[in-house]
């Protein structure tokens, strides 16, 4: 059998590589070549156990009486031949296990002028959800490579070339495909075979298609079509499989990262700088929808076709010098001084068009903005612009050290954006910070007095910094323009309109930057010849002047503005502990860390009492949304306190006074939680014996809260856990709060969200270089991980580490794509 070309290419580079180690300067240098490959089976992580039909239906006759459920489950039977022992796992239904796979061939090598790293990766991800709606892959170049011109001039370079697509689901979002899968009950099939099973205007809809007098869609696969609830015929969504099929978006691009740089050392102490980073991003997106129906609540009536491009490019151009020399063998001095320029340069495109018949034809090959058509009834919108921003720092530093022993730095910075950001007034923000430290263990008293096998170093340390952000604005927020032709006016008493004019915003010309001051106090140590190392710091972070987004009265016109109106405090605890020794062969390590947080709003301009943020999208103003306030931590969840279970089994709540009642007012909400944990910590074991290795890592935080955002009365499913705390009596008669705003926006709702995860256990093992050596390898190491499979938690909802992304509303679960346990197959071979 001929050898493949790749293969004939990678033998020749490995013997090329083999037989000639001495590069053209005539030095000795080290070539390697180096495949990695890692098979990843994917299955669905840690989700909520959802209820079975039988639990469905005691917890809908909970709610509703035995009388009205029997009664729904009877008609479901005698109008669509619904079967009784329906009971779908939709879980089980809507994922299944999957491989990933990556791949690296790497080739670097170097000698006593030079070096340089070669590497191309790909990634090929398929996600975990039935079908192919959600996807990624990725391919990867990386060129690296520095060369000393001259005793006195080097230069290098690092770049990046990617090449990437992906689809999604859609997911945390009213009647995403993700809620519904958490919402819909078991006792709706998975599809309907027959149009007699089909809802009165889903059937509509079928037999209008049949006939060829509709041109909708009907989302199913060869074995039916999906079916929605008979029993929630309103459910917003209607079916997790038809909201994935309903849209065909997709989205890829291409990058290149990088950055040259050039080292001129004239003399040894001083080294000028000049360095070049680069970033270029073309990113195209797509989508097409049809037609479709699924319920009442869900159904769309228009084609939709739209695209997009975005290209940017993005690079920062350094300049300094460095100067650095030691006095008398002791006195160690450092000085640098330099800046930077930056520039941002985008450019966006959009179209789209909607109607009835809005392409020439429909076929695959026809599903294109160039295909359509000038129909009347075809809506078209196109959009474009164009974006430039720019800044300019400069920065300095100095050092001092003495004998190893005394160490202190300052350090300044000025930065500047463009005219986009803040007026030429407070454009420029200046940051100090300074820092210094005692390495005790280096003083004549500690050597003299100290056995190392007892305490081999110590050192102290402190820190105060200062840095700035505007990275919030944008759009000249510091004053107001104009929105030309976006109004309509009435003069006068006809009913006659006119298209004018509006300013865009409230002017604030007081804007300015956005400072955090941190100060840091910290000691290391060493002991029992540096087996056990420890680390302690102590921090405190002011932020102040703080960029919000205010509301505005009504009669503004606008709805809000941008102005400097908070400051918010962090400080806490953080402590690193290590210990690695050997036992002969056998050599482990055990590293340990945690920090604590207390996290506050300090202040908050007298003219806003509080500031709103995230909550769950399509819900009644009747729900826990998070806010900015002071006093409180940083977009705390806001709603009623939830005293327990009367004895008449109505919920009972706190008012503002601490006194019991079951109709609280809304002066009676109060913080209920926050989303954000107070203590985080993170621990990891490795060990190594005669070519295994071992590694054990986890992570885990608490004091977190978590807001179950999926519970809803009537015939939505939902967790296991809350339906056994309304069991148990821990939460009220489930009949006594059906609909009940009040309850659904109650603390009785937020569960505490501490976790511990095992985010990998992994077991390598190196080949001995005996066997290897035989065969050309330098290096051969096969290794099996499995990652993110535990977790342990009494939440009861979804991966309480992932299940939110709000930036303002940390800890609101409303239905994210859960994490994949994965089990890992890995190799990396050198030659």
């Amino acid at each position: 059998m001929a050898l493949k070309p790749v293969t004939v290419l990678f033998l020749s580079l490995l013997n090329r590589v083999k037989k000639d180690e001495v590069l053209k300067s005539g030095k000795k240098g080290r070539s390697s070549i180096t495949y990695s490959g890692k098979w990843t089976n994917q299955s669905l992580g840690d989700v909520p156990s959802l209820l079975n039909a039988t639990q469905f239906k005691d917890w809908m006759t909970m709610q509703l009486g035995a009388e009205s459920v029997n009664a729904a489950l009877a008609d479901a039977q005698t109008q669509y031949g619904w079967d009784p022992n329906t009971n779908t796992d939709w879980l089980k239904a809507y994922f299944e296990d999957t491989w990933a796979q990556q791949h690296t061939l790497t080739l670097e090598g170097g000698n006593d002028r030079g070096s340089y790293f070669l590497s191309v990766n790909h990634v090929n991800q398929d996600g975990i959800v039935k079908g192919s709606k959600d996807k990624y892959e990725r391919l990867t170049a990386q060129i690296n490579a520095d060369y000393m011109i001259k005793d006195w001039l080097k230069v290098g370079t690092n770049t990046s070339i990617e090449k990437w697509s992906t689809r999604g689901i859609s997911e945390q979002g009213y009647g995403s495909s993700f809620e519904m899968l958490l919402l819909i009950d078991p006792l709706t099939p998975l599809y309907w075979t027959k149009p007699e099973q089909m809802l009165g205007e889903y059937r509509d809809y079928y037999n209008k298609i049949q006939a060829g007098d509709s041109n909708y869609t009907l989302f199913g696969d060869e074995n039916g079509y999906y079916a929605t609830s008979y029993f929630n015929q309103r459910l917003a969504g209607g079916n997790p499989f038809s909201q994935r099929d309903r849209s065909e978006s997709r989205n890829s691009g291409v990058n290149v990262n990088g950055t040259a740089y050039m080292n001129v050392t004239p003399v040894k102490q001083v080294t000028f700088t000049s360095r070049l980073g680069y970033r270029i991003s073309f990113n195209n997106e797509s989508d097409y929808q049809y037609p479709y129906y699924l319920n009442g609540q869900t159904k769309g009536d228009n084609y939709i076709i739209s695209g997009a491009s975005r290209n940017s490019t993005w690079y920062q151009w350094e300049n300094f010098a460095n100067y650095n020399d030691i006095f008398a063998g002791k006195h160690a001095v450092g000085a640098m001084a330099g800046m930077s320029y930056r520039q941002s340069d985008s450019n966006f495109v959009s179209a789209n068009a909607s109607g009835s018949d809005i392409l020439k034809a429909y076929s695959s090959n026809f599903i294109y903005l160039d295909c359509v058509n000038a129909n009347e009834g075809t809506t078209k919108n196109i959009g474009g612009i164009k974006g430039t921003t720019r800044a300019l720092s400069y920065f300095g530093r100095v050092t001092y050290s003495y004998d190893n022993r005394y160490s202190v730095q300052a350090n300044f910075r000025a930065d500047a954006f463009d005219s986009s950001k803040l007026s030429k007034d407070n454009r420029w923000g200046k940051f100090f910070s300074a820092s210094a430290g005692w390495t005790f263990s280096n003083e004549s008293f500690f050597k003299d007095n100290v056995n190392p096998s007892i305490m081999s170093y110590g050192k102290l340390r402190a820190s105060w910094g200062q840095n700035g952000n505007v990275n919030v604005l944008s759009n000249y927020a510091y004053t107001a323009g104009i929105n030309t032709n976006s109004q309509f006016y009435n003069y006068g008493s006809t009913s006659a309109v006119t298209f004018g004019s509006m300013p865009n915003g409230i002017a604030n010309p007081n804007l300015t930057w956005e400072t955090s001051e941190q100060i840091d106090l910290g000691a290391d140590f060493r002991f029992l010849n540096d087996r056990l190392s420890v680390g302690l710091d102590y921090y405190k972070k002011n932020t102040k002047d703080l960029l919000v987004s205010a509301p505005t009265m009504p009669e503004s016109g606008v709805s809000s503005m941008t102005m400097n109106a908070g400051k918010v405090e962090n400080s806490g605890f953080e402590v690193e502990l290590s210990w690695k020794d050997h036992i002969g062969d056998f050599k482990y390590g055990i590293s340990a860390n945690m920090a604590t947080l207390h996290n506050e709003v300090t202040y908050l301009d007298p003219s806003i009492e509080r500031i709103s943020g995230a909550t769950v999208e399509g819900a009644s103003p009747e729900v826990v949304r998070c806010y900015f306030e002071q006093g409180e931590p940083i977009w705390y969840m806001r709603g009623f306190k939830y005293a327990g279970r009367a004895a008449d089994g109505t919920a009972q709540y706190y008012t503002k006074d601490g006194e019991l009642t079951n109709d609280p007012q809304a002066d009676d909400m109060t913080n209920i939680g926050s989303g954000l944990p107070t203590l985080t910590y993170g621990i990891t074991l490795n060990a190594e014996y005669k070519g295994f290795d071992f590694t054990l890592f986890g992570t885990g935080a608490a004091g977190n809260d978590v807001y179950y955002g999926l519970y809803r009365s009537g015939y939505n499913n939902l967790s296991e856990g809350i339906y056994k705390d309304f069991k148990s009596g821990k939460l009220p008669d489930a009949a006594s709060v059906t609909g009940s705003g009040t309850f659904w926006r109650s603390s009785a709702m937020v569960y505490d969200g501490s976790f511990f995860k095992i985010k990998q256990i992994q077991l390598g093992y190196t080949l001995p270089k005996r066997i290897t050596n035989k065969v050309f390898i330098d290096n051969a190491r096969f290794y099996v991980s499995l990652d993110d499979f535990f977790t342990f938690t009494k939440y009861p909802g979804l991966d309480p580490e992932t299940c939110t992304n709000e930036y303002n509303c940390p800890g609101l679960d409303k239905g994210a794509y859960p994490i994949m346990k994965k089990m890992v197959f890995g190799v990396s071979v050198t030659f």
